[in-house]
């Protein structure tokens, strides 16, 4: 099992998040695929989301340009409930081992997922901080996101995969994700310019795993690539750190014990936390499409 250095934990500490390079073997990232490829390959008989995750909400959340020839994700719901690899991965890997270190020793799950964006996707998440859909008692509290396909540097000018922004130093801030009393899923869009110029993209081969703290500001563009973009995201806590609310995306494995022992004891950090909304929708994309597109009212 890999161990991170002294220095990559200031690292993440210091600018709230870090890439790791050779995580995942590509051979164990070629049996991730073929899972995924098989899911993909059971889609064609679908023409809307299906299959029903313990909130019953769908599992699997279809691209709007899915079809029976062109088969495409937006989401898949929990992987590690229904893939013996994917458990492998996200419970039995060096992840969950590096997690620990950086917000451990004692650490749950909260839920995963994979997020894709076919060639030509359209998909868009807008600027957004994980902990304020997900408030807890305090910010121990990481995305580990694993690739599953190379997302690589794009020569001047050329389109992107739509990787993964990340902005340095936002995860010493709260910011909200209402607009206007709206719940709305996403940061107040003025911002956006000053995020985009400071962003970092997550690059990386396939078996790169990025680390990212539960207040740092992200977001990805559309991919316009001939190439997919497909990741695995891992959420994790510390086990003493409680949630405030319901989750947003429960799993048969919320908050289990991955590294170290339990506790019955909550760790406080002063702070004011506002309390996210509900929404009906299978994924909190369309949440922001909604908000986007100023359907909210």
């Amino acid at each position: 099992m890999r161990k991170l250095s002294e220095a990559q934990v200031d690292q993440f500490w210091e600018s709230g998040f870090l890439i790791v390079e050779n995580v995942i073997a590509r051979d164990v990232v070629g049996e991730l695929n073929a899972q995924y490829e098989e899911w993909l390959e059971e889609s064609r008989s679908h023409s809307r989301n299906y299959g029903r995750t313990i909130d019953g909400k769908s599992r699997f959340d279809l691209d709007p340009a899915h079809s029976a020839e062109h088969p495409r994700f937006r989401r898949v719901a929990s992987p590690a409930e229904i893939s013996d690899v994917y458990y492998r991965v996200v419970v039995d890997s060096s992840i969950p081992d590096m997690v620990a270190q950086l917000i451990g020793p004692s650490i749950r799950l909260h839920h995963c997922k994979i997020i894709s964006k076919s060639p030509r996707s359209d998909l868009t998440v807008d600027w957004h901080q994980d902990g304020a859909y997900d408030p807890h008692t305090n910010t121990s509290m990481l995305a580990a996101g694993l690739l599953l396909t190379d997302v690589v540097q794009e020569t001047d000018g050329a389109p992107g995969q739509g990787p993964l922004k990340i902005v340095p130093g936002s995860h010493r801030a709260r910011l909200s994700i209402y607009q206007n009393g709206e719940y709305t899923g996403t940061i107040d869009p003025t911002l956006t310019p000053e995020f985009e110029a400071r962003a970092v993209p997550v690059l990386g081969r396939a078996g790169t795993v990025s680390f990212h703290h539960c207040l740092a500001v992200h977001a990805s563009s559309p991919n316009e690539t001939d190439r997919p973009r497909n990741v695995l995201y891992a959420e994790y806590l510390a086990a003493d750190n409680f949630p405030l609310t319901e989750p947003a995306t429960p799993s048969r494995m919320y908050r289990m014990l991955v590294r170290g022992e339990d506790t019955r004891f909550a760790r406080l950090e002063g702070a004011i936390v506002e309390i996210p909304g509900t929404y009906e929708e299978d994924s909190f994309f369309s949440l922001q499409e909604k908000a986007r597109n100023g359907k909210n009212h």
